[in-house]
Order: structure tokens, then C-alpha cells, then sequence
């Protein structure tokens, strides 16, 4: 019975945040969401079986861009474009023989592309596209990035590519690992930045001239939370940074906390220290109220992977994913149901404590209940005990 109370004692404030259902994050508070659906699926003309979204951005609550192609050719891509928060989506533009992958928005009028062949660029908001010919590129592009009007960078299968007037003019960064591709660039000034490739994660101070390698794994995303905070993910693997410079693996958020199938992550984003959310294949989107202590799977209209995400405020979010589909929520804080984080989940950790404890409380018992027996039983041993003369 003493076992029991004391298991009772250990996991109840622990086991009763295990799941919140239907449940939304207020900062100091649970209240219940307005509604069971968290994401909704968009209508549009371009949900195709063999069609792969990979970016999705918005540069304000009415007005977003997402990129798609042909995942079996990797060729025909286009740019969608929506400016009625994603009720309708209009094609913007097309090209048979280019695949896009990266969106940089300047301002609402001006946007950057990467493509397979050049860097493309609108200036009205994307009624029209010019196409740049970045000279010395023999591969496509995998990303663009703008610090602000001027100064941009980007990366092909090779090499790296600075402007400092705003894209007209670009020049190869000699320096860049040339083992590795820049799939994701973020700069925090205009002379320190961050890469994460295949292979890495990279530093550099000087403006891209010289980069350095931070951490031995890359992967495919990075989300900046202020100049010493961030994240990256990659399949089967999330990493953190608070202090500029070195980065830590954290325990992998699933669906069960022995799961031997790997994970994969695609995309990540943080609003801020605490906010942020993660998509992918095993869980499609995963929202943390309180920077990645807790991860929570909130309900997803498909099973699918899950490829871009984007989100202006912490309940206004977008993603897009696998045969061309685009989602929307209003409901972005919203919990679902509590991840695990494997063996050193805290819950884990508790059902072990409490575990360890009952033993401990049971084995008091028996100890106590022997001694008590032995020492009953020690004058009859004593009063048989043969006389010595």
C-alpha cells in the first residue's frame, strides 16, 4: 500500500501534462482552442501527386509566395502567390527548365528566387521576373538570403556568392568549405554569418571571406532566434545554440519514446526565444510554447511530409508539403498532444524515479519486517544455546 501512495505522489505532477488536447499556450496559462482543427488544407489548381512544395513565405498577414516543382524531374518549377491570406492562389510565373528552392523577401514589392540555373527577382510584387545569370555558376542554387537591400548572399552546388549592391553584381566567396554546399545562409551583420551544409555548420566574421566549421553535422534548415540563439534540424537530428558559437544535439521529440525509426526534419522556425515550430515526415508540424523544452504534435489534416513552414505571429502560420499541398492555421499555439523525448524525457525519468523508489520503499519493508522477526526469535536461540562449564 506505501508503494502504491508514494508512485501516486512522484507521477502526478508529471503525468498530468503528458497530453493536452485541444489546448492553446497563453504564456502563463492552458485555456481551450475555439476549435478541433488546427491546420486546414488550401484550395488550389496545382495539388499534384508528383509535385513538391520547398519554401513557403509571407511577408505579411494577406500576402505569400510558395515554390513548387517536379519532384521526379526536379524541372517545371513555378512561384504561386497569394494576397488573401492563401483563400486563392494565382500562378505568378513559370519555367519548364528551371526547379526553385528559396525565397528572400526585401520588402513587399521586392523578392528573390533561387533557381537552377540563376537567381530571379521581382520588384512590383511579382507581376514580373527578371532572371540573373550569376557568372562562374555551373550548378543550381539552393538558397538566397538578404541582410537588407544591398548586401545578399547565395549558394550553389559549389560555391558561395556575395552582392553588396543589391544583386546586380555578384562575386564568388573563394573561401567557402569546398567540400560542402550552402544549403541554408543566414547573416546576422553584414560581416557575421552563418551556413549549415550536408556536411557542417559554419562561421564566419569577416563578411563570408573566411569561414570556419562550428559543428561536424549539417542539415537542411536553420531558424536565428537573436544573435547567439538558434536552431537547426536534419533528418534525425535537432540542434540548439545559445551562446554564439557552440552547438548542442537535443533529444529528438517522437511520438513514442522507443521509436527505432528515424525522424525526419525538413524545415524549422522560431519567432522568438520560446516560440517555435518544426515539420517534417514521422510528426508533419511540432510547436514548442517554451523553446524546446516541450515539443507538442498538433493535428495535421494529412499523413505526408511536410516540407516548409512559415509563420508572421504566433498563431498565423502557413506550410506546404508533399503533391503541391498548401495548409493554414490560426490556431499556431495551439499544444496538440505532447511529444516524447526518449529515455531522458522528464516523464521517463519520473516513471524510473517513482520506480526506483518503490523498490527502495519495498525493500525497506521486507528489511524491517526481518529484523523484527530476528530479534523475536533471539532469546529462544540464546535459551537453547548449550551451557558452557
Amino acid at each position: 500500500m506505501l508503494a502504491w501512495v508514494a508512485l501516486l505522489i512522484i507521477l502526478t505532477p508529471t503525468v498530468s501534462g503528458v497530453v493536452f488536447p485541444s489546448t492553446t499556450f497563453t504564456g502563463s496559462s492552458f485555456i481551450p482552442a475555439q476549435s478541433e482543427t488546427i491546420w486546414e488544407v488550401l484550395d488550389h489548381d496545382y495539388v499534384v501527386d508528383n509535385v513538391i512544395p520547398w519554401d513557403i513565405a509571407f511577408v505579411n498577414e494577406t500576402h505569400g509566395w510558395v515554390l513548387s516543382q517536379n519532384r521526379t524531374s526536379f524541372a517545371h518549377g513555378i512561384i504561386l502567390n497569394t494576397v488573401n491570406s492563401g483563400d486563392s492562389w494565382q500562378l505568378q510565373y513559370s519555367n519548364a527548365s528551371q526547379s526553385f528552392s528559396k525565397i528572400a523577401i526585401i520588402d513587399t514589392d521586392t523578392l528573390w528566387v533561387s533557381g537552377t540555373d540563376g537567381l530571379f527577382y521581382t520588384e512590383d510584387c511579382g507581376q514580373t521576373w527578371n532572371m540573373i545569370v550569376v557568372e562562374g555558376s555551373s550548378t543550381a542554387f539552393y538558397d538566397i538570403f538578404f541582410l537588407n537591400e544591398t548586401h545578399g548572399w547565395t549558394g550553389d552546388g559549389e560555391d558561395m556568392y556575395k552582392t553588396t549592391d543589391g544583386g546586380q553584381t555578384w562575386q564568388s566567396v573563394f573561401s567557402w568549405i569546398s567540400h560542402d554546399k550552402a544549403r541554408r545562409i543566414h547573416f546576422i551583420t553584414d560581416l557575421e554569418g552563418w551556413a549549415i551544409g550536408f556536411y557542417g555548420l559554419y562561421h564566419t566574421t569577416d563578411g563570408g571571406d573566411t569561414w570556419e566549421e562550428q559543428f561536424e553535422y549539417g542539415g537542411w534548415a536553420i531558424s536565428f532566434v537573436s544573435d547567439s540563439e538558434a536552431w537547426a534540424v536534419s533528418d534525425g537530428r535537432l540542434t540548439h545554440m545559445t551562446d554564439g558559437e557552440t552547438w548542442v544535439e537535443q533529444p529528438i521529440p517522437r511520438s513514442s519514446p522507443i521509436s527505432s525509426v528515424t525522424p525526419y526534419f525538413t524545415d524549422i522556425l522560431f519567432l522568438d526565444a520560446d516560440n517555435g515550430w518544426f515539420v517534417g515526415g514521422e510528426t508533419e508540424v511540432a510547436y514548442t510554447p517554451n523553446g524546446g523544452r516541450d515539443w507538442y504534435a498538433q493535428d495535421f489534416p494529412h499523413d505526408t511530409r511536410v516540407t516548409a513552414v512559415d509563420f508572421i505571429n504566433v498563431t498565423h502560420g502557413w506550410a506546404a508539403g508533399s503533391g503541391g499541398y498548401i495548409y493554414r492555421t490560426t490556431q499556431g499555439n495551439n499544444l496538440g498532444t505532447r511529444l516524447w523525448t526518449g529515455m531522458t524525457d522528464p516523464i521517463v525519468l519520473s516513471i524510473v524515479g517513482a520506480f526506483a523508489a518503490v523498490v527502495l520503499i519495498i525493500s525497506g519493508f521486507f528489511i524491517r519486517r526481518r529484523r523484527r522477526k530476528a530479534v523475536y526469535r533471539l532469546p529462544d536461540l540464546v535459551s537453547e544455546s548449550p551451557r558452557i562449564e
